[in-house]
């Protein structure tokens, strides 16, 4: 039985409904009784069984979109491997697992100083690439072109 939020509408409480008693019966002997337990409380909010809630981990990168229960585990598994370490062995296992989480490929540094040299020598690494750029439009005589196209609003 689940018990809906007082704010949902009769009809939108039906559907949802029978699409969790539809998901139960095929899915229920699979789930525990904590995800079982999950799963109604998201459902009585007014939420699809089909509807993901967003992981705390991941952004929005899968397709087809999990439902609630493949988010719940992915996310469960995650807190369990997290449990027992320290803030910075859970940064450091976060970034290895999740590339978006540290899009520059840095690498794990413990130190303030360390992360601030690393950063400084990427930086010089973007200038030299971007005076090699500089020289090839000013080679080619696009300089005009360039600079209005970076003047463009976009």
């Amino acid at each position: 039985m689940i018990r809906f939020d007082p704010n949902i509408p009769e009809n939108l409480k039906s559907i949802l409904t029978d699409e969790y008693d539809e998901y139960m019966d095929k899915y229920g002997d699979s789930l525990t009784s904590n995800e079982k337990r999950q799963l109604n409380k998201w459902v009585s909010t007014g939420h699809s069984v089909y509807e993901s809630p967003g992981s705390k981990y991941f952004c929005d990168m899968f397709y087809p979109e999990p439902d609630f229960i493949d988010t719940y585990r992915m996310d469960k598994d995650i807190d369990d491997s997290l449990k027992g370490l320290s803030a910075a062995e859970k940064s450091k296992f976060l970034d290895e697992m999740i590339p978006e989480r540290n899009p520059l490929g840095m690498p794990y540094l413990k130190t303030k100083s360390e992360k601030l040299c690393w950063l400084d020598n990427k930086a010089r690494d973007l200038n030299a690439v971007n005076e090699m750029y500089k020289g090839f439009i000013e080679a080619q005589g696009l300089t005009a072109q360039f600079e209005a196209w970076c003047s463009f609003p976009f």
